[in-house]
């Protein structure tokens, strides 16, 4: 979570930036609707996480490797929650 708030404090202007109003939920992927230009980036980050040792993966990492070519859905509407109820 840190890496992604890290990417996204560098690319909004601070006055906009609030930890406390960033989420992040999960969804889902289908190779089969994706489109040539995604697919090949996908088909590069496979390739290279293939080549490295298993104990130098993180966990997102990992799940790239497992679910490569696959259609796969993390979606889990109860993580709207948080959001629904500041709102």
């Amino acid at each position: 979570m840190a890496k992604i708030r890290n990417n996204i404090k560098s690319q909004i202007p601070t006055h906009l930036y609030n930890e406390d109003k960033i989420f992040h939920l999960c969804g889902a992927i289908d190779y089969s609707i994706m489109g040539l230009k995604h697919k090949l980036m996908m088909k590069f980050m496979h390739s290279r996480l293939s080549k490295m040792p298993v104990e130098e993966l993180n966990a997102e990492s990992k799940i790239i490797l497992e679910t490569y070519g696959k259609k796969v859905d993390y979606v889990d509407f109860n993580t709207l929650q948080p959001i629904v109820s500041i709102l």
